[in-house]
């Protein structure tokens, strides 16, 4: 049987989710920051990707550098900035309906985008705490009349510091099943999107590379669609009973109780 220090005796990159591995809430994971520069002192390449719908990368990237994680601007990918870019490249009038978070609606006004309520060329689902009845049958109507339709995520969970609620992926769900049409394109993980974009800016081949996260429907099934090792921590929805029940749909390679126990697992004390 394979060690931990075999399975990650060759990676040189490993890419991180955000909310649950890195941070609970607004406060770094114990040995999080540790971890980092451990990894990136040892020459190991080092990238965040993560499903939230409320911060684009520049914003991710500030809350990052704050929080005391060293970590390039380059280097780090949200589902938000990726569904704001992918929403200007299928936009052909510019019009698109954002059933989402102020943070996506800011995201999509900054590329030139009209943020409408009627007749869009694209609507973009992702979580919304502000959601009403009247925003979600708009959404519904539009997707109805043919508009491309965007998952930001499918996270079915958000895990915050003191409480747990439905994920981006409730409403993308619901909007799907009204419709009774799937989204066109879902950009956060399980999609391979998001880390496909992570690799390519980190210049990293994924048979190399290691995702670190806490979610097996989202982070481990991401990894395996772009053929990376993938890494489960239990300091986030894997601690959920609805984590565990789910776990099985993708297994790790590995699994560890924190970021604060990769370096050991990896061979890196020093």
């Amino acid at each position: 049987m394979s060690t931990a220090l075999d399975l990650l005796r060759d990676v040189r990159t490993y890419v991180f989710d955000y909310d649950g591995t890195l941070v609970r809430g607004a406060v770094p994971i114990a040995g999080a920051v540790e971890t980092i520069r451990r990894l990136q002192d040892a020459g190991r390449r080092v990238g965040v990707v993560t499903n939230n719908s409320y911060l684009d990368s520049a914003e991710l990237s500030q809350r990052l550098e704050q929080q005391g994680f060293a970590i390039p601007p380059v280097a780090v990918h949200t589902a938000v900035s990726a569904s704001a870019d992918a929403a200007l490249s299928r936009a052909g009038r510019g019009r698109v309906l954002c059933a989402g978070s102020a943070g996506l609606e800011r995201a999509l006004r900054e590329r030139g985008l009209h943020v409408v309520s009627e007749d869009p060329d694209v609507v973009v689902a992702g979580m919304d705490r502000a959601l009403s009845f009247e925003r979600l049958s708009n959404a519904v109507r539009a997707v109805l009349r043919g508009a491309y339709f965007i998952g930001v995520n499918l996270d079915r969970l958000f895990i915050d510091t003191n409480q747990i609620g439905p994920g981006g992926g409730a409403l993308v769900t619901a909007i799907a099943y009204a419709a009774g049409r799937e989204p066109d394109l879902i950009v956060g993980k399980p999609s391979g999107v998001l880390l496909t974009s992570a690799l390519h800016g980190l210049n990293s081949e994924s048979t190399t590379s290691c995702m670190v996260g806490d979610n097996p429907e989202t982070d481990m099934s991401a990894a395996r669609a772009v053929g990376m090792l993938a890494l489960l921590v239990r300091t986030g929805v894997a601690t959920t009973r609805t984590g565990q029940r789910t776990a099985a749909a993708a297994p790790p390679d590995l699994a560890i109780d924190s970021v604060a126990d990769l370096p050991a697992a990896a061979g890196l004390i020093f």
